[in-house]
């Protein structure tokens, strides 16, 4: 019932139609490309229009537990339900609500783009695939290689959604939390690649950029994001109750 009124809200809406006007933003850019799949890769790789992307999306479901904490509700629904449901609930509601706002903003983008632009040529096509794993399959159904590309940028942004459900429980202010999506994807593009020199699977733009090309085969990028999705559900899951639990007992 949460996730049906969070995807009916107002929120959900104006978080969709941010999404879709931070990559309209990026068609301005002076970007060598002459077909709407060279484009929307290329528009893809840029920093603002990701960081954008996460701040908008992760408006959709991100701040659900501020408002709750704000009123005191949240103690109520774990009175009833207990604290495992209202954490499962709450990073369930947040991933979904925010993988739909992404997902609606980039695909209504996509279609704009696709019926003002031309369609790619054979030699884009092969320039992107020698870029990618997919090979002959880019050449050959690139629109859904395109449509792919935008499902990654959902469940991108859904994880970071989890995360930073799992960081307002510690800071449960608003704006803080807004800005949050934005710090983490720079906190781990910087931490797990350049710091802590983290294998490859860590590594966000390998996983969930297809451009940049980080896996040799379908298997090994399917593996990469079912890790992913894991982890990074999992873990703010944890925390994220941990730091519930606590608040609970202790107010």
């Amino acid at each position: 019932m949460g996730i049906r009124k969070s995807l009916l809200s107002g929120r959900f809406i104006i978080a969709a139609i941010l999404v879709f006007l931070s990559w309209c933003m990026g068609m301005t850019k002076p970007l060598p490309a002459d077909d709407w799949f060279s484009k929307f890769m290329l528009i893809q790789g840029t920093t603002t229009t990701m960081h954008l992307m996460l701040v908008f999306s992760c408006f959709a479901g991100g701040m659900g537990f501020c408002e709750e904490y704000e009123k005191k509700y949240y103690r109520k629904i774990i009175q009833k339900k207990g604290i495992r449901c209202y954490v499962l609930g709450q990073i369930g509601s947040a991933a979904t609500v925010t993988f739909g706002a992404c997902m609606l903003g980039i695909t209504g983008y996509l279609g704009v783009l696709m019926c003002i632009m031309p369609a790619p040529e054979e030699n884009v096509l092969r320039w992107m695939s020698e870029a990618m794993f997919f090979g002959a399959w880019t050449i050959e159904h690139y629109t859904l290689v395109a449509l792919l590309q935008c499902f990654l940028n959902a469940v991108l942004s859904a994880l970071v959604c989890s995360i930073t459900i799992a960081v307002s429980a510690w800071i449960p202010h608003k704006f803080t939390v807004l800005c949050m999506p934005m710090i983490i994807f720079f906190v781990n593009i910087t931490l797990a690649i350049y710091v802590l020199k983290l294998p490859g699977i860590f590594d966000w733009d390998n996983v969930f950029l297809l451009l940049v090309g980080g896996s040799n085969t379908l298997e090994v990028f399917f593996g990469k994001l079912i890790f992913n999705i894991l982890f990074w559900m999992g873990l703010p899951a944890i925390l994220f109750m941990y730091k519930v639990k606590e608040r609970y007992q202790n107010e």
